[in-house]
Order: structure tokens, then sequence, then C-alpha cells
């Protein structure tokens, strides 16, 4: 499949992590496209409601709901994911299901979660008084401070805001599963025309004030 904008196809997971004598257990939902991490839910249980809590905070983080209409949610086959609450607010988003035929379908999101437990989560302190507040500066942490090689160098949420000003037709596209090298690409040349077309007006502007 081939993406070409924000809110087209959000992966979903979830992984372990032992604080001190605490299990944890961590439900994330990325942004494909863009590698915003839409959701990191902490709880100390697997039960399906707290995969219907991250879902929810993914939706209220996108400002438009429209634009979520027709998004694929694609995740394993874990029993959370199949819960009858999580399939009735997928469907009363308008979103689409989707479920992995082999693991490495959801390669985007497992890459997000090796990052947020080696170097975020093993980083600090974790314990049940903080663990909801550090949850909330990792999302932040990386979307908004952690540059991607794949984008370009940009942020996730820089990158999204750049896309965002672009024409469906000017984006760089994005094959799913089948390597960054060519998005890299397309995404360093639309870096390159607005730095050169900054430093034309910039260039403009001093010969106007001469």
């Amino acid at each position: 499949m081939q993406l070409n904008g924000p809110n087209q196809v959000w992966q979903s997971d979830i992984f372990y992590f032992k604080a001190g004598q605490i299990n944890y257990y961590g439900v994330t939902i990325e942004d494909v496209y863009t590698r915003i991490l839409k959701a990191l839910h902490m709880s100390q249980s697997l039960a399906a409601r707290h995969t219907v809590i991250a879902l929810q905070n993914a939706i209220k983080s996108t400002s438009n709901k429209e634009e979520i209409i027709g998004c694929i949610f694609h995740s394993d086959r874990g029993s959370q994911y199949i819960s009858k609450e999580l399939k009735e607010l997928i469907r009363e988003s308008k979103m689409n299901p989707s479920m992995c035929l082999n693991p490495q379908e959801n390669a985007y999101v497992e890459r997000i979660q090796g990052t947020i437990k080696n170097e975020y989560l093993n980083e600090y302190e974790i314990t049940s008084k903080n663990i909801m507040q550090m949850s909330n500066k990792i999302k932040f942490w990386y979307n908004e401070q952690r540059p991607h090689k794949s984008l370009g160098m940009l942020t996730p949420k820089n990158f999204e805001n750049l896309v965002k000003n672009l024409t469906e037709k000017d984006r760089p596209k994005m094959i799913i599963n089948q390597g960054i090298k060519e998005f890299s690409t397309e995404i360093c040349e639309i870096n390159k025309k607005k730095k050169e077309a900054k430093k034309k007006n910039l260039s403009s502007s001093s010969l106007s004030l001469i």
C-alpha cells in the first residue's frame, strides 16, 4: 500500500516493561507515515480495556476527527485487539481494522517500542507514582525532539506540519514494508527546495532594503 499523508494507517502493539518488582504493559499506537506516536498508555494489566483507552487517546490527539475516517488500524492478533469494545470503537470512528498475517507486518510500531524501552524507560527511574507522567513526557520527547533519518532529520511533529502544507501531489510517497530509502530521498529534496526558497526570499528582502 502506498501512503501520501497522515492518518491513513495506524499501527498498534503492546510491550512489556519491568520497573523494580512491578510488571508494566505499554500500548503504543503510531501513525506509520509521519512516525507520530499517537498514544502510549501504560498499565499493570493486559486487559483489553487498556487498548481501548490507548485508541481513545490517539483519536483525541487528532484535531480533526474526519481525518481518521477510513484510516486502517493495524495490529497483531492478540486477544486485546479482537475484543468487542475495541471493535466497536473502531467501527464508531469509521476506521478499518487490519491484523497481521506475520509479525514483520507490525515492524514500524515495534521499532518505536524498542526506542521507548531502551532509550527512554531504561534511562529513568520508573515507579507507579510517575509512570503516567513519564508516558506523557516520552510522547513529547519522541514526537517533538527526536529527529528521524527516515524523515530527512525532522522530528515526527515537524514532518507532519511540513506535509500538511503540501499538496497531495507534492508529498513524498511511502510504500509500506518496502524500505525507507526512496521515502527519505524525497523528503530531503523537499527540505532542499524549502531552504533554497527561503534563501531567495531573504535575498530579495535584502535588496529591497538597500
